[in-house]
């Protein structure tokens, strides 16, 4: 009997140990980088706008950006999204690419970006596949 007591004792201090070592291995980690909100094209309050102000946000929106809609744009090679904080398309690259095919499947992605109806010069900026502004 005295036996088990001993192992109980010892399994329950080990296990205290190891909750308070998760415990402090969590808090130690460098904080986490929260995402910046969206910005978006319109102005919103705190209030749920009423049919007319959504309606009238929408047909802002898609006056100023009628390819909107159409984005993202997907594939195996890319992802492009619209910042608005930026005012330029992001292109965000999916591989691993050399220089030369990185050029190559850029310029892919602005003839789609061109395709959509945006008007030339295309203002982007594009990201490898480890995350890397290029």
């Amino acid at each position: 009997m005295r036996k088990k007591l001993i192992i109980l004792i010892g399994v329950s201090l080990i296990s205290v140990i190891f909750i308070v070592a998760m415990i402090y291995k969590s808090n130690k980690k460098s904080p986490a980088v929260e995402p910046s909100p969206s910005p978006s094209p319109t102005t919103l309050s705190n209030e749920v706008p009423d049919g007319v102000s959504f309606t009238n946000a929408l047909s802002n929106l898609n006056e100023q950006y009628p390819w909107y809609d159409k984005l993202p744009i997907d594939n195996t090679s890319y992802h492009i999204v619209y910042d608005f904080s930026e005012n330029k398309f992001r292109i965000r690259l999916k591989k691993a690419f050399t220089i030369s095919q990185t050029q190559g499947v850029v310029k892919e992605a602005v003839s789609d970006i061109e395709n959509i109806g945006v008007t030339k010069p295309v203002q982007y900026y594009v990201f490898d596949s480890s995350g890397n502004r290029i």
